[in-house]
């Protein structure tokens, strides 16, 4: 007990912060919890709330797009906007870069809390799906999306699995439907484009 309780508090990054110049399109790394050695070996994993977002709450003109890597050094959580939360295993690694040079300097922190705080928000992702062609334009669904929300009244988004084959379908603004884990692609025959939020948790 005494061990794991030295493993769980020993000193580590707790907040890095970094600046993204004017100008300038560079991927920032941000790398928050336990030493990643002997994770899972000499040493267990814990828990804690990750945050990302800009000093001084400077909210960006220009989206900035995050990816976070979890400790299996296999699963990715991403691409999600800033400024997000989420609970998550440790140690993490967070890659953030702007989709366009920003026009100012941005200054991004990272913070993580052990034990895990309760949501303010969580990691999302908007994309617009294009009216229909033809044919029917397909949009990926990322592998981390937990939920969808159709932000369009009256819209209707299906899902479908990797041969096409449909699913299920929503209809905004109907919130956080769970997402079939065999859905891959996303398309919508409405006559104009339809903003769907995607959420790492619902």
């Amino acid at each position: 007990m005494g061990r794991f309780r030295d493993n769980i508090e020993a000193p580590f990054p707790r907040a890095k912060a970094d600046t993204f110049f004017a100008g300038q399109l560079a991927e920032k790394r941000f790398q928050l919890g336990p030493n990643p050695s002997g994770v899972g070996q000499k040493r267990g994993i814990s828990h804690g709330n990750l945050r990302v977002g800009f000093v001084d709450d400077d909210q960006a003109d220009e989206n900035f797009t995050a990816y976070v890597t979890l400790p299996d050094d296999g699963a990715v959580v991403g691409p999600i906007d800033l400024p997000f939360e989420l609970t998550c295993e440790l140690p993490i690694l967070v890659k953030v870069r702007p989709d366009s040079a920003p026009a100012a300097d941005r200054h991004v922190i990272a913070t993580v809390s052990i034990p895990p705080l309760k949501h303010r928000w969580s990691a999302t992702r908007r994309v617009v799906l294009p009216p229909p062609g033809p044919p029917v334009v397909a949009v990926t669904i990322p592998q981390w999306v937990h939920s969808l929300t159709c932000c369009e009244v009256d819209a209707v988004v299906t899902l479908f699995d990797a041969t096409g084959a449909p699913l299920c379908s929503l209809i905004g603004p109907f919130k956080d439907w769970p997402r079939p884990r065999l859905a891959t692609i996303m398309a919508t025959s409405f006559d104009t484009p339809v903003p769907v939020l995607l959420s790492y948790e619902s």
